[in-house]
Protein backbone atom coordinates (compact mmCIF):
# COMPACT_ATOMS: atom_id res chain seq x y z
CA UNK A 1 0.00 0.00 0.00
CA UNK A 2 1.23 3.50 -0.83
CA UNK A 3 1.43 6.13 1.89
CA UNK A 4 1.74 9.89 1.88
CA UNK A 5 2.68 12.75 4.16
CA UNK A 6 0.48 15.82 4.25
CA UNK A 7 1.56 19.04 5.92
CA UNK A 8 -0.93 20.27 8.53
CA UNK A 9 -2.90 23.44 7.83
CA UNK A 10 -1.09 25.28 10.66
CA UNK A 11 2.19 24.64 8.86
CA UNK A 12 0.78 26.01 5.62
CA UNK A 13 -1.03 28.93 7.27
CA UNK A 14 2.20 30.06 8.93
CA UNK A 15 3.87 29.98 5.49
CA UNK A 16 6.48 27.64 6.88
CA UNK A 17 6.65 25.28 3.92
CA UNK A 18 9.66 26.01 1.73
CA UNK A 19 8.19 25.53 -1.75
CA UNK A 20 7.13 22.24 -3.27
CA UNK A 21 3.98 20.26 -2.76
CA UNK A 22 1.92 20.16 0.44
CA UNK A 23 1.47 16.40 0.04
CA UNK A 24 4.19 13.87 -0.71
CA UNK A 25 3.66 10.25 -1.75
CA UNK A 26 6.35 8.28 0.07
CA UNK A 27 8.67 5.96 -1.83
CA UNK A 28 9.87 2.96 0.24
CA UNK A 29 13.37 3.22 -1.27
CA UNK A 30 13.81 6.80 -0.05
CA UNK A 31 14.59 8.11 3.45
CA UNK A 32 13.06 11.50 4.29
CA UNK A 33 14.33 14.11 6.75
CA UNK A 34 12.41 17.09 8.13
CA UNK A 35 14.98 19.89 7.95
CA UNK A 36 15.19 23.63 8.50
CA UNK A 37 17.44 24.11 5.45
CA UNK A 38 18.30 22.23 2.31
CA UNK A 39 22.02 22.14 3.13
CA UNK A 40 21.98 20.37 6.51
CA UNK A 41 20.55 16.87 6.24
CA UNK A 42 21.69 13.30 6.76
CA UNK A 43 23.42 11.82 3.75
CA UNK A 44 21.07 9.91 1.47
CA UNK A 45 17.90 11.59 2.79
CA UNK A 46 15.41 13.62 0.79
CA UNK A 47 14.85 16.85 2.72
CA UNK A 48 11.38 18.07 3.68
CA UNK A 49 12.28 21.70 4.28
CA UNK A 50 10.27 24.07 6.47
CA UNK A 51 11.21 27.62 7.41
CA UNK A 52 10.63 27.33 11.14
CA UNK A 53 13.19 28.32 13.79
CA UNK A 54 11.80 25.65 16.16
CA UNK A 55 12.71 22.89 13.69
CA UNK A 56 16.21 21.47 14.14
CA UNK A 57 18.69 21.34 11.30
CA UNK A 58 17.49 17.71 10.95
CA UNK A 59 14.46 17.24 13.16
CA UNK A 60 13.39 13.68 12.29
CA UNK A 61 13.89 10.93 9.73
CA UNK A 62 11.28 8.71 8.11
CA UNK A 63 12.46 5.31 6.86
CA UNK A 64 10.80 2.20 5.44
CA UNK A 65 12.22 -0.72 7.45
CA UNK A 66 10.99 -4.31 7.78
CA UNK A 67 7.87 -3.55 5.72
CA UNK A 68 6.75 -0.52 7.80
CA UNK A 69 7.27 3.22 7.81
CA UNK A 70 9.05 4.40 10.95
CA UNK A 71 9.98 7.77 12.42
CA UNK A 72 13.11 8.58 14.41
CA UNK A 73 13.85 11.81 16.28
CA UNK A 74 16.97 13.64 15.13
CA UNK A 75 19.40 12.66 12.40
CA UNK A 76 20.26 9.17 13.60
CA UNK A 77 23.31 10.36 15.57
CA UNK A 78 21.96 13.37 17.43
CA UNK A 79 18.44 14.03 18.74
CA UNK A 80 16.53 17.16 17.74
CA UNK A 81 16.69 20.16 20.08
CA UNK A 82 12.95 20.38 20.80
CA UNK A 83 11.96 16.74 20.28
CA UNK A 84 9.47 14.97 18.03
CA UNK A 85 5.94 13.98 18.95
CA UNK A 86 4.03 11.08 17.47
CA UNK A 87 0.31 11.47 18.14
CA UNK A 88 1.14 13.88 20.96
CA UNK A 89 3.69 11.62 22.70
CA UNK A 90 7.41 12.39 22.63
CA UNK A 91 9.44 9.67 20.93
CA UNK A 92 12.88 8.48 21.97
CA UNK A 93 13.39 5.51 19.67
CA UNK A 94 12.54 4.37 16.15
CA UNK A 95 8.73 4.10 16.18
CA UNK A 96 6.43 2.49 13.54
CA UNK A 97 3.75 4.68 11.96
CA UNK A 98 0.12 3.76 11.39
CA UNK A 99 -2.31 5.48 9.01
CA UNK A 100 -3.66 8.54 10.78
CA UNK A 101 -0.47 9.18 12.77
CA UNK A 102 0.50 12.83 13.29
CA UNK A 103 4.20 13.67 13.49
CA UNK A 104 4.97 17.04 15.08
CA UNK A 105 8.17 18.98 15.58
CA UNK A 106 7.65 19.84 19.26
CA UNK A 107 7.23 23.55 20.14
CA UNK A 108 6.60 24.19 16.44
CA UNK A 109 3.63 24.67 14.15
CA UNK A 110 5.07 22.00 11.88
CA UNK A 111 2.99 18.82 11.76
CA UNK A 112 2.65 16.10 9.16
CA UNK A 113 -0.13 13.56 8.72
CA UNK A 114 0.85 10.02 7.73
CA UNK A 115 -1.98 8.52 5.66
CA UNK A 116 -2.78 6.10 2.87
CA UNK A 117 -2.31 7.71 -0.52
CA UNK A 118 -5.67 8.34 -2.24
CA UNK A 119 -4.85 5.86 -5.04
CA UNK A 120 -4.02 3.18 -2.48
CA UNK A 121 -7.13 3.92 -0.43
CA UNK A 122 -9.30 3.73 -3.56
CA UNK A 123 -7.69 0.44 -4.61
CA UNK A 124 -8.15 -0.98 -1.11
CA UNK A 125 -11.81 0.10 -1.07
CA UNK A 126 -12.38 -1.46 -4.51
CA UNK A 127 -10.78 -4.72 -3.33
CA UNK A 128 -12.97 -4.72 -0.20
CA UNK A 129 -16.08 -4.08 -2.33
CA UNK A 130 -15.11 -6.90 -4.68
CA UNK A 131 -14.56 -9.26 -1.74
CA UNK A 132 -17.92 -8.25 -0.24
CA UNK A 133 -19.66 -8.76 -3.61
CA UNK A 134 -18.03 -12.19 -4.01
CA UNK A 135 -19.05 -13.20 -0.48
CA UNK A 136 -22.62 -12.07 -1.18
CA UNK A 137 -22.67 -14.03 -4.44
CA UNK A 138 -21.26 -17.09 -2.69
CA UNK A 139 -23.91 -16.91 0.04
CA UNK A 140 -26.67 -16.45 -2.58
CA UNK A 141 -25.35 -19.46 -4.48
CA UNK A 142 -25.20 -21.44 -1.27
CA UNK A 143 -28.78 -20.37 -0.56
CA UNK A 144 -29.89 -21.55 -4.02
CA UNK A 145 -28.05 -24.84 -3.52
CA UNK A 146 -29.68 -25.28 -0.15
CA UNK A 147 -33.11 -24.59 -1.65
CA UNK A 148 -32.50 -27.04 -4.48
CA UNK A 149 -31.43 -29.74 -2.01
CA UNK A 150 -34.49 -29.07 0.14
CA UNK A 151 -36.76 -29.25 -2.94
CA UNK A 152 -35.18 -32.56 -4.05
CA UNK A 153 -35.63 -33.98 -0.54
CA UNK A 154 -39.29 -32.90 -0.51
CA UNK A 155 -39.86 -34.56 -3.91
CA UNK A 156 -38.21 -37.74 -2.64
CA UNK A 157 -40.40 -37.70 0.51
CA UNK A 158 -43.50 -37.23 -1.65
CA UNK A 159 -42.49 -40.14 -3.90
CA UNK A 160 -41.91 -42.38 -0.86
CA UNK A 161 -45.33 -41.44 0.55
CA UNK A 162 -46.98 -42.15 -2.83
CA UNK A 163 -45.36 -45.61 -3.00
CA UNK A 164 -46.58 -46.41 0.50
Amino acid sequence: MAFQLRFADATLDADLLDGGSHTLVLEPTVRYALCRTMTVRPEGCMPLVVRDPKVSACHFILSFLDGRWRVEDGNGNKRSTNGTLLDGVQINTLIPLTPGSVITAQRSKTSLYFEAAPEAAAAEEAAATQTFSQEAADSTSAGRCGSAIEAAAAEQDAAVEQDA
